[in-house]
């Protein structure tokens, strides 16, 4: 009843984004899609004679804050809210998932775009609102991540992916003469380590 009730009041029927939480085979994923005041953990299915995926066994969670970015790693959810708590999640008793570690970030834009984890799930950026500066959350350490901050000569940034190194982010930022530039940062080393206009 509370589930029906909570998306009776709140409609929260657009996918924000979604995330692969397993590969279950070449055609079936286990998957995590937020909603503004949900999450979905689901099942994909990709049916080859109708060329189209299927949602099987999904079961939602009602969120008391609204996730505005998310990842999973191995057993672990990483997420960020519209209050700007970074939270991770062990995922260990799925579809149930424990808190394990939180922490208040300040001054985060709230747009997806701008927080990104690398391809080796190591790192995670997150752009803050002063328009120049990244941090960096070192999560090899699921329980206990740390947290390290990067300044760029920037007026804005743009957007953040992680790039083909490893370690690395390519970062869009607005310079100050209303050009743009893209930034290859290496989190391990923590510096610039090539630069595209």
């Amino acid at each position: 009843f509370m589930n029906l009730l909570h998306k009776t009041i709140i409609p929260c029927n657009e996918l924000l984004f979604c995330t692969v939480r397993r590969i279950v085979s070449s055609d079936v994923v286990e998957a995590i899609m937020i909603y503004r005041h949900r999450v979905d953990f689901t099942t994909l299915k990709y049916v080859t004679e109708f060329g189209k995926v299927a949602i099987l066994y999904p079961q939602s969670v009602p969120l008391e804050v609204s996730l505005i970015w998310g990842a999973v790693h191995d057993q672990y959810f990483f997420s960020i809210t519209e209050d700007f708590d970074f939270i991770v999640s062990d995922l260990t008793n799925f579809p149930h998932f424990q808190q394990i570690f939180a922490i208040k970030l300040e001054n985060i834009q709230l747009t997806h775009e701008t927080k990104a984890i690398t391809h080796n799930l190591h790192y995670i950026c997150i752009a803050t609102d002063s328009g120049n500066e990244v941090i960096i959350a070192n999560i090899k350490n699921p329980k206990e991540p740390l947290f390290s901050a990067f300044t760029f000569n920037s007026k804005n940034i743009v957007s953040i992916i992680p790039a083909t190194e490893k370690n690395s982010f390519a970062i869009l930022v607005e310079t100050q003469k209303e050009s743009k530039l893209i930034y290859y940062l290496d989190c391990k080393t923590n510096n610039i380590y090539n630069t595209v206009r």
